[in-house]
C-alpha cells in the first residue's frame, strides 16, 4: 500500500513519517538547510502482518505543487498532515482539492502539534477540518490528533494505517508495464538507477521497455523494493529500476517521463476527457484556455477545446478536448489537474477518456455520443456501446492500446462479443457483425443498381461506390467492404474499376450436378452434417472444387457454413432459429447449450457450433453458460429467409 502525505508547509509531515517509519525523508542538503522538502521524499514501513507500507512524503509549499502532483499520480491513500497551531492554511485547501479530483476516496487526517493548543482550539480545529472535508471523497476520513515530542496519538494511526492495508486489495496484474518516473541517479558499481510506482503490469529483469517521451529503448538489469533485490516488480508497488541503453543518461530522464512495455508506446498530443472545474473558482472557461495539465508525474502546457459547450461555468462538468504542446502518454481513466497558466492556481481535474482524440474544434453531437459511449470502465460494455453507433467501426487497435488490454484481454472480449475484425492497409476496425453484413449486401445492391446504366457498364471507382451508397461509409470502410467481397467471389475489381459477377449465381452442368448431390448427403443427416474432407471423399470430388461449388450455394441461400468445416443446410437453420424463437419467452429470453440440444436434437459439438455461428451473426450473445436471445433479430432473420 502506498500513503503520500500532503498539507500545508512546516505543518510536520516528514516529522510524522519519519516517527512512523524511522527513516527520514529530507535527503537534500537544500532540505536540511531551509527546513522542508523540496522533492519527493520516501519511506518505507513493514507492518506486523506481514505487509509494507510505503509513504510519499510531498512538498507542502506552494512553489513545489508540481512535485506533489507527482505524488499523488498512483497512490491507495492520503495522510492529510494539519497543524493544530495554525489550522486549515492555503496549501491544506489546495492539497485537498488536488485529492478530491484526482479520486483518492481512502486516507486520514492527522492534526499535528496537539501539545501547543489548548483543548477548546483543539476542538474548533476538528470541527473546522471536519467542515473543510465534507462533500470530498475523503469526507469520512478518521481525524487523529497527535503530537510528536509526546507520542500522542501515534499508536492509533499506526493501528488506522495497518487496519487499512489489511482491506486494500492488490490492483490487478493485467495489462501492459507502466510507471511515472519521479528520480533517475547513478549509483557507483550498478549504473543508472530510475524510481517510480508501477501503474499497472509486471517488470522483470530482462524486461525490454521504452521511455516516454523520447521513445528510447532500455533494458531492466535488476528491480528493487525497500532496499532488497525482488524477481518482479508489479501494479500499485514503488520499485526502483537498474536500466541501461545505448547512450542514456540520468540527466536526461527524471520527473515526468515514463517507463513502459514497447508495445504501449504511443504518445499524443491530443486528449478527449471529462473535467470538472472547481466550484470555488470565479470565472468560466472559456474555449481555447491556456492551462497547465499534469498527468502522472508529466507537465506540459496545452489548450481547453470544449466539446458541447462554449464555456464551463464553476462547478460543472463536460466533456473536453485537451490539445498539447507536447507529446505525453496517456490512457483511459488517467487522472490528471489543471492549472492556470501562470502555473500558479488549481483550476480543474478530470479523467480521460479518449487519449488518441482527432483535433477539432466544432460543436458535434455524434463526438458527444461517442465519448458517452467510450466513458464506461467496463472495456467489453465500452465496445459494445460504440459499436451500435458505429457504421463505419472503430479501431479496434486504437481501443484496445488506450484500454491497456494484453493479449489474454484481448482474447476473452473477442470470445464474449460478436464482431467482425478487418485490417484495412493493417490497420485493426471492428464491426458489429450484423453490420457488417448489412454493409456488404447494400454494395452489392448498389453495383447491381447501377451498374445497369450504359454509363456504368465499366464498373465503379471506389469514390463512385462511396457515392452510390449515400457517402454513409468512409473510404477505409469501403476499401475493406471491396476487400471482402471480391474475396468471397461477388464481385471484381480490376485496375480501378468495381463490378457485380456476371455469372456469380449460375452453376455450370456439372456444378448444378454436384450441387444436387450436395443437398442429397446433408439431407441424409440433416443434425449431423459430414464435414468438408469427409464429404469430398463420400462425393469423390476435389476439395477446392468443392469448396468453390458450396459457397456458390451459399450465395444461393441453399446452406449455410457454420464453420468453415461444416455446413448444414439453410432449411436446417431455419428450423432451428424457428425453434429458439418459439421458446425463448419461455425460456426467460435465454437458453444454455443443454436446453438448445434437447430441444434440436443435436450433438454436443454439432451445437456449440450452431450456437457460436449464431454469437457470431448476432442472433445470440454468450452470457456465462447461456445465450441471451436477441429476438428482433431471429424474427428478421425468419422474415428475410421467408
Amino acid at each position: 500500500m502506498i500513503i503520500a502525505t500532503a498539507g500545508h508547509v512546516d505543518h510536520g509531515k516528514t516529522s510524522l513519517v519519519r516517527i512512523l517509519t524511522g527513516i527520514d525523508t529530507d535527503r537534500l542538503a537544500e532540505e536540511k538547510l531551509r527546513g522542508l522538502s523540496i522533492e519527493l521524499g520516501f519511506a518505507y514501513w513493514p507492518l506486523s502482518n506481514g505487509q509494507t507500507v510505503s509513504f510519499i512524503d510531498v512538498p507542502g509549499h506552494q512553489h513545489f505543487i508540481r512535485n506533489m502532483l507527482a505524488g499523488v499520480s498512483a497512490i491507495d491513500a492520503a495522510l492529510l498532515v494539519v497543524a493544530a497551531d495554525d489550522g486549515l492554511m492555503p496549501q491544506t485547501y489546495q492539497h485537498l482539492a488536488i485529492l478530491d479530483l484526482m479520486g483518492v476516496e481512502r486516507g486520514f487526517v492527522a492534526l499535528t502539534k496537539t501539545d501547543l493548543v489548548t483543548p477548546e482550539r483543539l476542538s474548533n480545529v476538528k470541527k473546522m477540518v471536519a467542515k473543510c472535508l465534507f462533500g470530498t471523497t475523503l469526507a469520512h476520513a478518521p481525524i487523529i490528533p497527535t503530537s510528536i515530542p509526546h507520542g500522542e496519538g501515534i499508536n492509533k494511526l499506526s493501528a488506522e494505517i495497518e487496519q487499512l492495508s489489511q482491506n486494500t486489495h492488490p490492483r490487478a496484474l493485467n495489462g501492459l508495464f507502466r510507471m511515472t518516473i519521479d528520480r533517475a541517479f547513478n549509483v557507483h558499481g550498478t549504473g543508472m538507477v530510475v524510481t517510480g510506482t508501477i501503474s499497472s503490469g509486471v517488470v522483470r529483469s530482462g524486461s525490454r521497455l521504452k521511455l516516454i517521451p523520447n521513445g528510447q529503448s532500455v533494458r531492466v538489469r535488476s528491480v528493487h523494493a525497500h532496499n532488497k533485490n525482488i524477481e518482479k516488480g508489479i501494479a500499485g508497488q514503488r520499485v526502483g529500476l537498474n536500466i541501461s541503453g545505448l547512450g542514456i543518461k540520468s540527466s536526461q530522464i527524471g520527473l515526468g517521463h515514463w517507463l513502459v512495455a514497447s508495445d504501449l508506446y504511443a504518445p499524443t498530443t491530443c486528449l478527449d476527457t471529462s473535467i470538472h472545474l472547481l466550484d470555488t473558482e470565479k470565472k468560466p472557461l472559456e474555449v481555447w484556455t491556456k492551462v497547465h495539465l499534469h498527468i502522472g508525474t508529466a507537465q506540459t502546457t496545452a489548450r481547453l477545446g470544449l466539446i458541447d459547450r462554449k464555456r464551463l461555468k464553476p462547478g460543472e462538468t463536460s466533456f473536453a478536448r485537451l490539445v498539447l504542446d507536447c507529446p505525453m502518454s496517456a490512457l483511459y481513466g488517467d487522472r490528471f489537474i489543471l492549472q492556470d497558466n501562470s502555473a500558479s492556481r488549481i483550476l480543474a481535474g478530470g479523467r480521460v477518456i479518449n487519449p488518441f482524440a482527432i483535433q477539432n474544434s466544432r460543436l458535434q453531437q455524434q463526438r458527444v455520443n461517442f465519448l458517452e459511449s467510450l466513458d464506461c470502465p467496463n472495456s467489453l460494455d465500452a465496445l459494445s456501446a460504440l459499436l451500435e453507433n458505429s457504421p463505419n467501426g472503430i479501431d479496434f487497435a486504437s481501443f484496445a492500446l488506450a484500454r491497456n488490454l494484453d493479449k489474454a484481454d484481448i482474447t476473452r472480449i473477442l470470445s464474449e462479443i460478436s464482431i467482425q475484425l478487418i485490417s484495412p492497409k493493417n490497420n485493426e476496425i471492428a464491426f458489429k457483425i450484423t453490420d457488417w453484413l448489412d454493409h456488404k449486401k447494400l454494395v452489392v445492391k448498389a453495383l447491381k443498381d447501377l451498374g445497369k446504366l450504359s454509363t456504368l457498364k465499366q464498373g465503379l471507382t471506389h469514390d463512385g461506390l462511396k457515392r452510390a451508397t449515400g457517402y454513409i461509409f468512409s473510404s477505409r470502410t469501403i476499401t475493406a467492404l471491396v476487400d471482402e467481397l471480391v474475396q468471397d467471389g461477388e464481385i471484381n475489381f480490376e485496375g480501378q474499376s468495381i463490378q457485380i459477377h456476371s455469372n456469380k449465381q449460375m452453376f455450370s452442368r456439372e456444378e448444378q450436378k454436384l450441387s444436387e448431390h450436395i443437398i442429397k448427403s446433408l439431407e441424409m443427416s440433416p443434425l449431423a452434417p459430414p464435414a468438408l474432407g469427409t464429404l469430398a471423399n463420400n462425393l469423390e470430388v476435389d476439395g477446392k472444387y468443392l469448396l468453390t461449388v458450396l459457397r456458390r450455394m451459399e450465395i444461393k441461400s441453399i446452406i449455410v457454413s457454420v464453420t468453415n468445416d461444416r455446413h448444414f443446410l439453410s432449411k436446417t437453420m431455419q428450423t432451428f432459429t424457428k425453434i429458439i424463437l418459439a421458446s425463448a419467452s419461455n425460456l426467460g429470453g435465454q437458453i444454455s447449450l443443454v436446453q438448445f440440444r434437447h430441444l434440436t436434437g443435436l450433438n454436443r459439438n454439432r451445437a456449440i457450433e450452431v450456437l457460436e455461428y449464431f454469437d457470431k451473426i448476432g442472433l445470440t450473445r454468450r452470457n456465462g453458460h447461456s445465450r441471451i436471445i436477441h429476438h428482433c433479430r431471429f424474427k428478421a432473420l425468419l422474415l428475410e429467409k421467408d
